[in-house]
């Protein structure tokens, strides 16, 4: 199955091409038929034989058209040949006519700013009427809506075909994977069979489904699903290694690594295979483990730009520094488009509060244009930390001018500026000028109940917390957050009881540590080595990724040691020397 994107992207295509050969606009037809081919081609890598000799002798045709001139053999080829040979699989070939693709344009704008609202979906309908035979028609939108992230939209306009019985095989596809990132997985599957029983040649849906759902961390479960793709052979090459993750995230090293092998076998364009099995032993930190999987690719000349900036954070954490300061330097002159290697890098030294290192090689990126927004708005907390407030403020600026779905760096640096003594006015001000560029976001709430339990308001700090979380419900920590703060206030009952609002369920890796130290100094003991052991089951037990580099920075404490310290049951002012900070 194509890309989410790919049905609107290639009809637009189809159409623009053969209105500018029709029309003599050249330039406009070329630029789609290059377009237009390019997905051809990359459709066929991954084609079945009977496809590739269905598929390839008309893209072979377009191609000598096109180098021989002739614009109405070309128009002909691509609007009336195409349309016969492609794979009903790839693309709802019924939508590829002129007048479908114009009336489709009429509504499209619209459809795309608000799709739920009552005159785009009646024009949806109208559509259907203006086009009786037709089906599938709610797919072409819905795919632009995905690639932007509009999930609900898209299941909305995939219902209404579903409603007026007009749904396609593949929309029953798209459905599945929105189904799936929904955390429904019983539905995503029965729409997934629907859909092979509608279609039997569709590809990879349960694998893409198991992709999905495995984002609650249920690896079984996903692999599980995946193994219906699998056993019924309908796994292409390029999906074959998100499936080795699968069964490298349950254990099942060998299998992933044979997958990867057939999968480079298959396809000589494939990249970072192994590199994503690797990416599996480095969440654990057992780092060694993640660079001998990263240098199969690397030998192999598989080992992408993107993939070897990933390779040089880790030789970082193994403090292998100039390991990888090379991989970034090789990356870069590779590929000049990529952003914020330097920067990430700066980030592992921010993180154990080297600021000057920090600072230093998000400089690097800053000076050579290669800062994106988001990072923009890390640097500005660097830049805070040396008191540079207003180049702080400039970097977030820049980085709002730049990306406008950016939010809540203004209240950021204002949360900073309060850890860093410039008094509540600090805070208040930072979310003031997000609230009034209207770019506040989930984050706003959360400083907001922070700054409530500073001026004692605590009931009002909780309500944001439960608001937050009822509009993102993942791990996040935000009543260990406020939690963590009413303790340093001098409430440890207090805050404990906020701490354990987050248990067992939200707590993030970075703060179960001080959960546990917390807790244990309050004399939940059972409960502070609840929290450890799950932690041990991802992390080193060398590992200093506990305790120290977020919360205590005069405690640098690894697993080991941590569990030392609340066997002897000390107290909490003992691991950190009274110096408290808070994690940004």
């Amino acid at each position: 199955m194509m890309p989410a994107g790919w049905t609107h992207a290639f009809i637009n295509d189809f159409h623009q091409t053969v209105l500018g050969l029709r029309t003599a606009q050249t330039g406009r037809a070329y630029t789609h038929l290059d377009a237009l081919l390019f997905r051809l081609s990359d459709q066929l890598k991954h084609a079945s034989t009977k496809l590739q000799h269905q598929l390839l002798p008309v893209v072979q045709r377009m191609i000598w058209a096109k180098e021989q001139e002739n614009e109405l053999l070309l128009a002909d080829i691509v609007e009336y040949e195409l349309p016969l040979v492609m794979p009903e699989c790839f693309i709802d070939v019924s939508l590829m006519t002129l007048t479908t693709i114009d009336d489709l344009l009429t509504i499209e704008e619209d459809a795309t700013e608000l799709v739920a609202d009552a005159p785009q979906i009646a024009a949806l309908r109208q559509l259907y009427e203006d086009h009786p035979a037709q089906s599938g028609i709610g797919l072409y939108l819905a795919d632009q809506l995905r690639a932007k992230g509009r999930d609900s939209d898209a299941r909305r306009l995939l219902e209404t075909d579903r409603d007026l019985h007009r749904m396609s095989p593949q929309e029953k596809y798209a459905l599945a994977c929105i189904a799936a990132r929904d955390g429904d997985g019983d539905a995503a599957c029965r729409l997934m069979t629907q859909a092979y029983a509608d279609l039997p040649d569709l590809q990879n849906g349960f694998l893409e489904v198991a992709w999905l759902k495995a984002a609650d961390g249920d690896w079984p479960c996903a692999l599980a699903i995946a193994q219906r793709d699998e056993s019924a052979e309908r796994v292409t090459p390029s999906w074959q290694p998100p499936l080795a993750s699968l069964y490298a995230h349950t254990g099942q090293w060998e299998h992933a690594a044979a997958l990867i092998e057939s999968a480079y076998a298959q396809d000589a364009d494939l990249t970072d295979g192994f590199s994503m099995i690797g990416a599996i032993h480095a969440e654990s930190a057992h780092w060694q483990s993640a660079i001998d999987w990263y240098a199969r690719d690397l030998s192999a000349d598989r080992l992408s730009p993107a993939w070897r900036i990933n390779l040089a954070l880790i030789e970082a954490k193994r403090e292998n520094l100039n390991s990888a300061l090379a991989h970034v330097n090789v990356a870069y002159d590779q590929n000049a488009e990529l952003l914020d290697a330097y920067a990430r890098l700066g980030w592992l030294f921010a993180e154990q509060r080297d600021w000057a290192r920090a600072n230093e090689f998000m400089s690097k990126d800053r000076e050579q244009g290669r800062l994106s927004p988001f990072w923009m708005g890390e640097m500005s907390i660097v830049a805070a930390h040396f008191d540079q407030w207003k180049d702080a403020a400039d970097l977030v600026q820049l980085a709002y001018a730049s990306d406008p779905e950016l939010q809540d760096c203004y209240a950021r640096i204002g949360w900073f500026g309060l850890l860093k003594g410039r008094g509540s006015r600090s805070l208040t001000d930072g979310l003031n000028r997000d609230l009034s560029t209207n770019r506040t976001g989930l984050w706003h709430a959360v400083y907001g109940a922070c700054f409530d339990i500073v001026e004692a308001r605590r009931e009002e700090a909780i309500t944001k917390i439960e608001k937050a979380y009822e509009a993102h419900n993942e791990q996040m920590g935000w009543f260990c957050a406020i939690g963590w703060l009413q303790c340093l206030l001098g409430d440890l009952s207090g805050g404990i009881e906020l701490i354990r609002r987050d248990l067992p369920g939200k707590v993030p890796p970075e703060w179960r540590a001080t959960c546990a130290v917390t807790l244990a100094a309050g004399g939940l003991r059972k409960e502070a080595f609840d929290i450890i052991q799950k932690t041990m089951g991802r992390v080193a037990n060398h590992d200093t990724h506990l305790i120290g580099f977020w919360h205590m920075p005069s405690a640098q404490l690894d697993t080991r040691r941590l569990i030392e310290f609340l066997e002897c049951g000390t107290a909490l002012d003992d691991i950190t020397d009274g110096k408290f900070t808070l994690p940004l």
